[in-house]
């Protein structure tokens, strides 16, 4: 009895102050704990927040408008016009010709997937007509109006397939040849480019402003380069009438109506007779063919190559291309 009395006793003297303490401590553990979890909770919330307005900012500056141009010099206009606020990607490769050009899927989900389309017109890139009636947008090179003019007789038509024979080699066909109309092209894309990205819309007429004047002083150096180029030449085929027109060059002799297709003997004897030894012949990169090949060292002509498509090297922009040409025909004209 005597030894419970003095456990009770015990246990009040030394031990509730011990429970009372460990309780508090607990307690202030329990806390200290809790307030930890609510800083470490704040500080994931912001970390998380921050993150995801870093990754919607990151967001906002990589989005940008996916140009599919259908062949290189559009495309040169195109960077030009864009900037750093567009990719642009061309459909018809180095090697390849618009006029022979098959579509593969690849290419249909290219377009597809394109913000913009932009293209010369049915009379260049025939394959492109069916595909582009699905597409997000898409332009043509040359003036709105009469590429509509041209879709709507390509639609009655039923689409039919060309011929190499019946493939426009006009300069409706090849509009980037002349400055002026690429300048009127720059315009023209900067003001649709302004409408798909209204943000940028300053920056598209600013560089389109700076491509004009840039185009415009060169156009004048080389109408001074070609202003004595008078000598008679000829040409594989009809494809650079927007360029001979516009530097008023002499009427090139016409060869073939396609490159691919051989004129006759009686044609050929006759182009004999026109071309004395010596003469010059401009040819597309893409389209040298054996008759043409036999010619020229039947009369010792002179062959040059005309990158029409832009695909030299050395051409990085339009002026680079210009420069090309013109170089090209005063090789030939002098």
């Amino acid at each position: 009895m005597l030894n419970v009395l003095l456990y009770n006793i015990s246990y009040f003297v030394f031990g509730v102050p011990v429970v009372l303490r460990i309780s508090v401590w607990l307690a202030s553990v329990k806390k200290a704990l809790a307030v930890s979890s609510l800083v470490l909770l704040y500080i994931g919330n912001a970390a998380a927040l921050a993150s995801d307005s870093a990754g919607e900012g990151q967001a906002i500056e990589q989005v940008e408008l996916r140009l599919l141009v259908s062949v290189r010099p559009l495309a040169l206009i195109a960077k030009a016009v864009a900037g750093d606020r567009a990719a642009v990607d061309v459909l018809v490769k180095a090697g390849q010709s618009p006029h022979h050009f098959s579509l593969r899927a690849s290419d249909r989900q290219r377009i597809a997937a394109a913000d913009l389309v932009l293209w010369v017109g049915p009379e260049l890139e025939r394959f492109l007509v069916k595909p582009l009636r699905s597409a997000a947008s898409s332009m043509t090179a040359t003036d709105e109006a009469e590429a509509t003019e041209i879709d709507h007789a390509n639609k009655e038509l039923g689409d039919p397939e060309l011929s190499p024979q019946e493939h426009s080699h006009g300069g409706s066909s090849h509009p980037w040849l002349a400055p002026d109309a690429a300048i009127h092209l720059a315009q023209r894309l900067a003001i649709k480019l302004a409408q798909l990205d209204p943000t940028s819309a300053a920056s598209y007429h600013s560089n389109a402003e700076a491509f004009s004047l840039r185009i415009e002083h060169l156009d004048q150096v080389i109408k001074a380069s070609l202003a004595d180029s008078q000598r008679a030449y000829a040409v594989a085929h009809d494809a650079y009438r927007s360029f001979s027109e516009h530097y008023q060059l002499p009427e090139p002799i016409v060869l073939s109506v396609s490159p691919e297709v051989s004129p006759g003997a009686r044609k050929l004897w006759q182009l004999q007779s026109q071309l004395p030894q010596q003469s010059c012949v401009l040819v597309e990169l893409e389209h040298q063919s054996r008759w043409l090949k036999a010619l020229v060292e039947t009369q010792q002509l002179r062959l040059h190559a005309v990158d029409t498509l832009a695909y030299g090297a050395g051409i990085t922009s339009y002026a680079d291309f210009l420069t090309n040409m013109s170089e090209t025909f005063q090789a030939c004209l002098d």
